[in-house]
């Protein structure tokens, strides 16, 4: 895709996010894009990508305990945050940073294709890379991602759902489109280049959409938890996620049925929220 068009693409990502508030108090765009690299990725080991929510900051990854929990479950993999915050959105450069100055670096140095993991917004920009770069990515784990306007959810759930929409459309924002027409053309195919995994809270405020694309998805892609949109419930869909077998398309070593995912859970249940966040 065209730099020029996905540029316009993430400015109507944050135009739509003005409307909550989004795009207010907008840090630097950095350049190049800030990042923290968790050891692990010994060459030709897997990469995972950590794109934050709109008001997280990548160091809320390890602080909820993203990256020790994937160290305890055996997996090396190297684990790149991304500061990837509203402010590239709103400039239009996302996907031009993340590629130049976090996907790119770290291959350079025998990674493989890498692992997408992006909350809320972050699943957003998770879904516009992987459109834009198919050929980077080889899985996405969409936690609790914003997927468009109210609007655009019940004009997909009027059609009947996501395997029975298509275009044209009557509502929605082009980054809103564009999003759900990779989704469709993903859950389309019968083995799909780029695996999606989804997990979000069964109260989350966006569980509608997410249940939109949950019922176009294998069962087994999906990982639902009691909770809303906040890191509680994403804790405890990590630790779903880090059961399953979905980490192996990156070359990722370790076990799928481990300790870590039990610990998180009982974390999940003896600590609160720390904070609702997009």
């Amino acid at each position: 895709m065209k730099l020029g068009k996905v540029a316009v693409l993430l400015v109507a990502v944050c135009v739509a996010s003005v409307l909550v508030g989004a795009c207010t108090l907008l840090r630097p765009t950095t350049v190049p894009m800030p990042s923290t690299t968790y050891g692990g990725g010994g060459v030709g080991n897997c990469l995972l990508v950590m794109l934050p929510g709109r008001a997280s900051r990548p160091g809320d990854f390890a602080n909820n305990g993203f990256i020790s929990t994937l160290r305890e479950a055996g997996f090396d993999a190297q684990v790149v945050t991304a500061d990837a915050h509203v402010g590239y959105y709103r400039k239009g450069t996302l996907i031009e940073r993340l590629r130049n100055d976090v996907v790119e670096p770290a291959r350079m140095k025998s990674q493989r294709k890498v692992f997408l993991v992006g909350i809320s917004l972050g699943g957003t920009g998770a879904i516009l890379y992987a459109r834009a770069h198919p050929e980077d990515v080889c899985g996405v784990l969409l936690i609790a991602p914003f997927l468009g306007s109210r609007e655009t959810v019940e004009e997909v759930t009027a059609a009947g759902g996501l395997a029975a929409f298509e275009p044209p459309w009557r509502t929605g924002k082009r980054f809103e489109r564009d999003v759900w027409e990779w989704l469709k053309a993903s859950t389309s195919q019968t083995s799909p280049a780029i695996p999606i995994y989804l997990g979000y809270g069964a109260e989350d405020d966006l569980a509608t959409a997410h249940r939109l694309l949950a019922a176009a998805l294998p069962p087994d892609h999906v990982f639902t938890v009691a909770g809303g949109h906040d890191w509680r419930a994403w804790r405890a869909v990590w630790a779903e996620f880090l059961r399953s077998p979905a980490l192996a398309c990156g070359g990722c070593s370790g076990g799928y049925a481990s300790p870590a995912a039990s610990l998180l859970q009982s974390q999940h249940a003896e600590h609160g929220a720390m904070g609702t966040r997009r």
